[in-house]
Parts: C-alpha cells; structure tokens; sequence
C-alpha cells in the first residue's frame, strides 16, 4: 500500500471513530431504558449523572484530547458498575423466582 492509501485509510478510520464516538449519550439511554424499574429507581441519580456526563463529552469539540479520552474512560467504568448491579439483580431475581 502507498502512502497516500494509508493515509486515507486512517483518516477514514478516524473518522468512523469519531463518528461512534459521538453516540454515546444515546446509547446510554437505551442501555439503561432496558434494565428493570426496579434496578433504574435505585440507580437514577447515578444513571442521570452519566447521561449528563456523556452529554458534555458529546459536545465536546476535540475527541483526540486527553481531557476527552480520560472523561470517555471514568464514564464507562461507572457504567460498567451499573451494568454489574443490574446482572447483579437479575441473578438474584431469577434465583427467587425458581
């Protein structure tokens, strides 16, 4: 491959990346819009603090800055707790109810 087409490919690379990375507010909403009432009424606040978390990152101008990439990076590990709470729940739930 010439240099110009690894050029080009890494542009388009980082602009599929950017582009996904825009999402991530929406995609929250429909992560957490799935999980059960009971696991959103015990982790609203955290869940309304992510989603406007995420809302600052989205507007965000510069995706390559390392303000944006660390923010990127706290905001999923918190969701990654709140996806373990509800696994967390659904097991327990699921054991109750065999």
């Amino acid at each position: 491959m010439d240099s110009y087409s690894i050029l080009m490919l890494q542009e388009l690379t980082q602009k599929i990346f950017l582009k996904f990375r825009l999402m991530l507010k929406k995609e929250l909403q429909e992560l957490f819009g799935a999980m059960p009432q009971i696991v959103k009424d015990k982790l609203q606040p955290v869940m309304d603090n992510l989603l406007e978390r995420a809302a600052d990152l989205d507007a965000e101008t510069d995706k390559a800055s390392e303000y944006y990439e660390d923010e990127h990076e706290d905001i999923m590990r918190e969701v990654h707790k709140v996806k373990y709470l509800n696994d967390q729940w659904q097991i327990m739930n699921s054991k109750k109810n065999n």
